[in-house]
């Protein structure tokens, strides 16, 4: 039984007042998983390991940069040039590559762009008897280059970003059912087209420019996560191991630049773990207490999260007193998916609503001082719930 767990708002702190802000593949990212790695060292009958990967870490975004313009420029063919068959030659390749590379994080650009340095920590410890399962309590380092045009609009921006990126990928099918159908761009269809694709053309000014000059500090998204595995796996460790499971904390970096270190790390994951099944139990943005909530499906990746999983875990939280909902994250992805897409159990526990976009999400926004300490003190309670009851009826 563990009866105190180290404070996990002291750790947020910590890092923020050592490294502030850690954007994918800088030092202050790398001394933020170092000064972690070392910390975990000094905890007894703790395995420390650093993983360290190379990514094109700028790809998914610099990506706008390409893919925009070349949906400008089909427009300009189809709506000025009078040649849908070439608009629709150009409209094509870029509403794949725009729906496969940045919305689904495929990465199929990536040979385009130069690879950069990150570092993923874990560390594991050992059950009492031979382990059964892998139980790994994830979050991610890394906190994202603002996004400017959310902390100027708010949820109008992600709202017309997302439209402007839907009229994107449907552009293609537009212009070949006017192709099919011998329709030409006129009357009331060339003008309603050309306010609908006006707007998806604007949408795509945030895409271009969506970067503002500061990095966030992360406070929520998401030392908030990795603060919460870290007590737990630190409680868990001082005071005995599990009894047939193996506990592993991971602190993944590049995560805003496409799960890049969650997928390096599951490529290796049975090399390090090969007994049993391997559950992740991913924390992302614990901010509410009122909005905890497992996802369920991260669609634009598509994948689905473990049902059984999500529900074992849920009554267990319920055990201790605490209520959480679920359902899909309309918007991005987690390093959950990255276990889910692997066949692994996976689930993502996020402390934010899933229906809207939050201020602090992605903006300067993120600091400390939005951090409600009760809140990660429950879901560490839960967290710790979970864990026993996985270890006492393993998957």
């Amino acid at each position: 039984m563990v009866d105190t767990l180290p404070n996990p708002l002291g750790f947020v702190h910590k890092i923020l007042n050592r490294f502030g802000p850690r954007r994918a593949g800088s030092p202050a990212e790398r001394q933020a998983q170092e000064w972690l790695a070392a910390y975990l060292s000094d905890i007894p009958g703790v395995n420390v390991k650093l993983q360290e990967f190379r990514a094109p870490l700028r790809a998914k975004f610099a990506s706008s940069r390409l893919i925009w313009p070349l949906f400008w420029l089909s427009l300009g063919l189809a709506f000025f040039g009078n040649s849908p068959f070439a608009a629709f030659s150009l409209a094509f390749p870029t509403a794949v590559a725009f729906f496969l590379h940045f919305v689904s994080y495929r990465h199929i650009l990536d040979f385009l762009y130069r690879r950069h340095s990150s570092l993923n920590v874990f560390a594991s410890l050992e059950p009492l008897e031979p382990p059964c399962q892998t139980i790994i309590l994830s979050g991610h380092m890394d906190s994202t280059p603002e996004f400017i045009w959310w902390y100027l609009l708010g949820q109008f921006s992600a709202s017309w970003m997302v439209l402007s990126g839907a009229l994107l990928i449907l552009w293609p099918l537009h212009l070949l059912i006017l192709l099919l159908g011998q329709i030409s761009f006129s009357g009331p269809h060339l003008l309603f087209s050309g306010i609908l694709y006006s707007l998806a053309a604007a949408g795509g000014v945030p895409f271009v420019f969506i970067h503002g000059r500061r990095v966030v500090p992360g406070a929520q998204d998401n030392l908030s996560g990795v603060a919460c595995a870290l007590a737990v796996f630190e409680g868990m460790a001082r005071n005995g191991p599990l009894r047939r499971s193996r506990l592993v904390l991971a602190s993944f970096g590049a995560e805003e630049t496409g799960l890049r270190g969650s997928h390096y790390f599951v490529r290796q994951a049975l090399h390090y773990f090969p007994e049993g099944q391997i559950i992740n139990l991913n924390l992302d943005g614990i901010l509410l207490k009122d909005h905890l909530n497992f996802i369920t499906a991260e669609p634009s990746i598509w994948v689905r999260h473990h049902k059984e999983l999500i529900q074992r875990v849920r009554a267990s939280f319920e055990k201790v007193g605490i209520q959480t909902g679920t359902g899909p994250l309309l918007i991005g992805a987690t390093d959950g998916a990255s276990f889910a897409r692997a066949g692994y159990p996976s689930l993502t526990l996020v402390g934010l609503p899933l229906d809207r976009l939050h201020p602090t999400y992605h903006t300067r926004r993120d600091t400390l001082e939005q951090l409600d300490e009760q809140c990660l003190h429950t879901v560490c309670q839960g967290l710790l719930q979970a864990i026993r009851d996985l270890d006492d009826n393993p998957f």
